[in-house]
């Protein structure tokens, strides 16, 4: 019989000691926010050295520059690229995929991500719908998560701290 009190002792404290400890956890939780802005090019690319036309598939690589204005410290400032489109030179439809890296005004952090997205022809103008995937690799930023949403260089998006802002 004492046995048997001294496990179930030893199981209820054991039992504490596990809620406890999850306590602080549970109770942890993360911080969304929402940004917007738009992109302007700051340095273009040079589409004569960087464009290769195969057939009916054109492939264009290349870096810029682009200045993002936005209300959120989370968006403002200046993204480098690495664009790789493939499109057909006679519609202008096509796929884009690439990497970025956003330095945010006054130092405070920078985001590196991916995105990838679809060209597509309205009447006479190239939409581009591209979605992004970031982090936060330094500053302020750092450890955070990106997600967004740039057509045609508006962008939308949510950040999201997993330890608050």
């Amino acid at each position: 019989m004492k046995r048997k009190i001294v496990v179930a002792a030893l199981l209820c404290l054991a039992l504490v000691t596990v809620l406890a400890l999850a306590a602080p956890l549970a109770s942890a939780k993360a911080d969304f926010a929402e940004a917007t802005g738009t992109e302007t090019y700051y340095l273009p690319p040079n589409p004569v050295t960087d464009l290769l036309i195969t057939g009916n598939v054109a492939h264009w690589t290349f870096n810029n520059v682009m200045r993002i204005e936005s209300d959120s410290w989370l968006l403002a400032g200046y993204n480098t690229t690495h664009l790789v489109v493939l499109f057909d030179p006679m519609t202008g439809a096509g796929r884009c995929h690439g990497t970025y890296q956003i330095v945010l005004d006054g130092g405070k952090g920078v985001w590196e991500g991916t995105f990838a997205g679809a060209i597509t022809l309205v009447e006479t103008a190239q939409v581009w719908d591209i979605h992004t995937a970031g982090r936060g690799v330094s500053g302020a930023v750092s450890g955070m998560i990106s997600r967004g949403h740039d057509v045609n260089g508006e962008i939308t998006g949510i950040v999201i701290a997993p330890h608050g802002f």
